[in-house]
């Protein structure tokens, strides 16, 4: 019987262990009947995403993964979780949206979402068990709307009607959109589409935020010099004390991978990297951390240094074990991938000596290396 959940509920140390190998993957729990599609690894829960329903476990509540079915016959595009793993909506290839909160073991239909075509979500400023505040959305036109989804005790699910606060000029599909908060009332937002990265920053609300660039011709942009169909945004936090915060992000594009931290008061610095097997072909997906890019091709994955931009291992997998897609868990450290019906987890705490800049000497011994405990 599950427990109720609560904002202060958290892993203990008992959720930590060590591991002997350094990039070692380590098979999850759990063999589903059917593709995972979409995942999600959080402080508190791991979801995973096959047509017709989710697996999810609750962790130090949960023992095993509980399904939870919705009610549609589309296959699953992508679910996306706020840090803690309070909320999270489930997006469908047919544009329906579902809502799943952590305390309940139901999938809401979010009807003021159904028919838009939402190719990038994002959870703004910091949410509680009961309601998300902001959700930063970006379509396959250009637009970017703010939406919102509370837990009402009497009323079920409310959801904010999606309000649009911008139009990129270029109408293309946004890719990845992610919100940093630099002061108590300033931010700023990254929109990456298939050829281009613009950046708005401000003062909040989110309405003033972009009504001062008064389009995008007055943002900073970053024009990739390859376009690339379908281009992805990955980002990476970091969690310290329990508190988790935007750190850097990395971009898949035509003519690499662009990297960039996310930092106060600092000019953005981007660093652009070759695909490890150039760019006749472009890797499925990529996933970043504080220390290192993973780059997923079929049956290879790649880990990157940022720093010396060099690959510091590969490992390749058959086909009958073809990489889907991936996450990066701040809170333990860790990359998960599923490969069909499977998935894996790996340790990636960087260690490294003599010097903490040399990374030509990396490595990760055991008592760096940490797993979230799944047993």
């Amino acid at each position: 019987m599950n427990k109720e959940w609560s904002d202060s509920d958290d892993l203990s140390a008992d959720d930590y262990a060590a591991e002997d190998s350094a990039f070692a993957f380590h098979q999850a729990d759990i063999i589903l009947p059917s593709p995972i599609k979409a995942l999600s690894v959080t402080e508190k829960c791991i979801l995973l995403a096959t047509d017709n329903q989710v697996f999810r476990k609750c962790l130090q509540v949960d023992d095993t993964y509980k399904p939870i079915p919705y009610a549609n016959s589309s296959r699953a595009a992508f679910v996306c979780s706020d840090t803690h793993g309070f909320h999270s909506v489930l997006g469908l290839e047919s544009d329906e949206y579902f809502y799943l909160n952590i305390a309940e073991n139901a999938m809401i239909p979010l009807k003021h979402l159904s028919g838009m075509h939402i190719t990038s979500l994002c959870f703004g400023l910091s949410s509680s068990l009961v309601k998300t505040n902001e959700i930063l959305l970006g379509d396959s036109g250009g637009g970017i709307y703010l939406y919102g989804i509370e837990r009402d005790e009497k009323l079920g699910i409310v959801e904010e009607a999606p309000k649009k606060v911008f139009q990129l000029t270029s109408n293309e599909a946004i890719r990845g959109i992610v919100f940093k908060l630099y002061e108590e009332r300033k931010g700023t937002i990254m929109v990456a589409t298939d050829e281009v990265l613009y950046q708005f920053a401000g003062e909040l609300p989110f309405e003033r935020l972009f009504e001062k660039h008064h389009g995008d011709s007055e943002c900073k942009k970053t024009v990739a010099k390859g376009r690339l169909n379908k281009a992805e945004l990955s980002v990476c936090h970091t969690c310290k004390n329990k508190i988790f915060e935007l750190d850097s992000f990395a971009w898949k594009t035509g003519e690499g991978i662009i990297h960039g931290t996310l930092k106060a008061n600092t000019e953005r610095r981007l660093i652009t990297m070759p695909y490890p097997k150039g760019n006749m072909e472009i890797p499925k997906f990529i996933v970043t951390s504080e220390e290192y890019t993973f780059v997923a091709y079929p049956n290879m994955l790649c880990v990157i240094a940022k720093e010396s931009q060099q690959v510091v291992h590969s490992e390749e997998y058959g086909y009958a074990e073809s990489l889907k897609c991936g996450v990066y868990d701040a809170s333990t450290k860790c990359l998960w991938v599923s490969t069909g019906k499977k998935v894996l987890y790996m340790a990636c705490l960087l260690y490294t000596s003599p010097s903490p800049r040399d990374l030509s000497t990396s490595r990760m011994p055991s008592s760096a290396c940490k797993k979230k405990k799944i047993k």
